[in-house]
């Protein structure tokens, strides 16, 4: 079986120091903090700097035929032991990057040791939609053409190549895959991993006449489906989407997943869900979140609620309709 885990570890183990960690950006502050979007072979790698040759301008600012990395531009530790920049990657190897110019040596950064590109394998591209926690494995033809469709809509809000939107809804149309219950059948994980890129896509080209091709994915009992599906229709600016993130955290799904919903209704301005979402944060006492994995990794530092009263509490402040001194009880504004 060519790959056994429905959403893959990074391969790229950074060898940093016990203790050092970091906040790790998600892929849409990475992509609004790059310049470029390249698929490129590397020609030298070294532990402070990456030569590499471009295969393809794919969207954003063209840059010349040779670059060099030897940065970060969105690395925020979280706590340190030993600053060290290292670089993990393999010579005569083709990787996606992200690329932001302009650093201090006239080279390119990437957003951290760990995000900011994607590697390429003879089974597919490794590819991150939403956190490096998460990897999908995708056919390059669909990684590309969907992540050049999520570029140019975040970066300069372009609206997606027929293709890509034929592609979303297809996939969408389609029964839910979930890894969570494919008993290892690899045709069920391909499947789950082209949803996965639809749900991503539909969160940047999706419309109120379409949500209801996501009812069915918020209804699979699967984190990563759950996650994915809350996700598409985060940024909907609908009553019915807005309804459905409201009726998703009072339900009894995937509590990660419910940050993902509480964190859309923010975006969405959606205030006028304060007294529910209070009620939320009343009835739930949770195990503590996070994106588990190995407690070496360096993304441990990583930002996120830890319950979901913590996440509705956060927002319940924002929106000055819970006072910061309240954990919960009568302080209302």
């Amino acid at each position: 079986m060519k790959h056994i885990y429905y959403l893959l570890s990074l391969l790229l183990i950074v060898s940093f120091a016990q203790a050092t960690s970091w906040d790790e950006p998600w892929m849409e502050e990475v992509i609004l903090d790059s310049d470029s979007f390249v698929r490129a072979k590397v020609t030298k790698s070294k532990d402070n700097e990456v030569q590499a040759a471009v295969l393809k301008n794919i969207a954003g600012r063209e840059i010349e035929s040779k670059f060099r990395i030897n940065d970060f531009s969105l690395l925020k530790f979280t706590s340190l032991s030993l600053k060290e920049d290292i670089f993990h990657f393999q010579k005569d190897t083709e990787y996606y990057f992200f690329l932001k110019s302009g650093n201090k040596k006239g080279r390119y950064s990437i957003a951290t040791p760990t995000t900011g590109f994607a590697l390429i394998t003879d089974d597919g591209v490794h590819a991150t939609y939403r956190h490096s926690y998460h990897q999908a494995l995708v056919p390059e033809d669909i990684y590309e053409q969907s992540m050049k469709a999520i570029y140019n809509r975040i970066k300069f809000d372009e609206p997606c190549d027929p293709p890509v939107r034929d592609f979303m809804i297809a996939q969408l149309n389609k029964e839910p895959a979930s890894p969570g219950n494919s008993m290892g059948d690899q045709d069920v994980l391909d499947q789950f991993f082209l949803q996965h890129v639809a749900l991503e896509v539909f969160r940047y080209e999706g419309n109120e006449e379409e949500i209801a091709l996501i009812e069915p994915f918020l209804e699979v009992d699967d984190f990563h489906v759950e996650v994915s599906a809350v996700r598409s229709i985060s940024r909907l600016d609908s009553k019915s989407a807005k309804e459905m993130l409201m009726s998703f955290i009072e339900s009894d799904s995937d509590e990660f997943a419910k940050i993902m919903a509480i964190w859309g209704l923010e975006y969405l301005g959606a205030t006028e869900y304060a007294e529910r979402l209070s009620n939320c944060m009343k009835e739930n006492d949770e195990d503590e979140l996070g994106f588990g994995g190995n407690i070496m990794d360096p993304r441990i530092g990583t930002s996120f609620p830890l319950t979901v009263t913590e996440g509705i509490s956060e927002l319940l402040i924002k929106w000055n309709y819970l006072s910061e001194e309240t954990d919960g009880g009568d302080a209302w504004r």
